[in-house]
């Protein structure tokens, strides 16, 4: 009677549709209207302890890992949360009295969306993010012809301004293209290849997004043609993962750690010729960032560490540039 109650005990763990479903895999007739413990007796009579442990334990198990991935579904959100509440509360401090009149602000933002390729898209969704309003497709000019002075404002420190804003993305890419011949050379030839706010989902099921994220094959002549010396027949692959952040404060070692074990949550352990990874921020790096990141690799390659000197004009901290 005591190892009954025991099984008993151990099957009221569980929920009472997880008995039934218990029951009848093994055919064991229960009514349904009966409660979670009166069932729970009934196949503590009818199973053995070790299956009763057996069975528990799967349970339990299954429950565990439903609960740790909710748990880092809930940590990922209320970081994103936070992320964006840091985000608007850096541009508010970051404000600045613009001396520009309304036409002057329409032609810059104008000017920095052909220079940096800032789709259209893009800018429709900034427009209702920031103003609350739902526009149809319309050109760049007619929205920003449309739009209020506060709107014109972000969108120009976002542009002309190195700690505001997701302007950042734009101003890095169009730098790489102009300074790394693989993405110089994508760019004209396979755009596609190049992706902006793209997410990507990890070996965990999570999802990570990468603010500039490159994946595509080379093949031989487009190896020969871009110099590079060992060819490979069968192709060659290329995967760039960029990290953007524009704020005030230093980046530190925890944003060098999340984007470390971001790639590695999507790249998981697999072959890829050309790779690069890179943190590009609007402020320095801290000491212990760049110590971090010297003392890690990701797969094989180092994380680069790259600063915006000036609006647009970008160097490297870490690994040192050759001179």
């Amino acid at each position: 009677m005591n190892g009954l109650s025991t099984k008993a005990e151990l099957l009221s763990k569980l929920k009472k549709s997880q008995l039934l479903g218990i029951a009848k895999k093994r055919g064991i007739i229960v009514k349904p209207s009966l409660s979670k413990n009166e069932i729970a007796d009934i196949l503590a009579s009818r199973l053995t302890k070790v299956e009763v442990e057996r069975i528990v334990a799967r349970y339990t198990r299954v429950r565990a890992e439903k609960e740790v991935t909710e748990k880092v579904r809930v940590i990922e959100h209320e970081r994103k949360i936070r992320e964006r509440v840091e985000a608007e509360e850096l541009v508010s401090s970051t404000r600045v009295r613009v001396e520009k009149s309304r036409d002057e602000l329409i032609q810059d933002i104008l000017r920095a969306i052909r220079l940096y390729d800032y789709p259209e898209e893009e800018l429709i969704r900034e427009y209702k993010r920031r103003t609350g309003e739902l526009i149809e497709v319309k050109t760049p000019t007619d929205i920003l012809f449309k739009a209020p002075q506060s709107f014109l404002e972000y969108m120009y420190q976002m542009f002309y301004t190195t700690r505001t804003g997701k302007g950042i993305v734009y101003r890095f890419l169009k730098w790489l293209k102009e300074n790394d011949k693989y993405i110089g050379y994508l760019s004209s030839e396979k755009p596609e290849s190049i992706k902006i706010g793209t997410r990507l989902t990890g070996k965990t099921g999570a999802e990570h997004e990468i603010d500039i994220y490159v994946f595509a094959k080379l093949g031989v002549r487009e190896q020969i043609k871009l110099g590079i010396k060992s060819v490979t027949l069968l192709g060659m692959f290329l995967e760039y993962f960029v990290e953007c952040k524009s704020q005030r404060k230093p980046i530190d070692v925890n944003v060098i750690s999340d984007f470390k074990g971001k790639v590695e949550d999507i790249c998981e352990s697999r072959k890829v010729e050309l790779t690069r990874f890179m943190v590009v921020s609007s402020s320095d790096f801290t000491e212990d960032a760049v110590k971090y990141a010297s003392g890690i690799k990701v797969f094989g390659k180092q994380i680069e560490l790259i600063k915006e000197s000036l609006v647009g004009q970008f160097v490297r901290i870490f690994p040192a540039e050759k001179r």
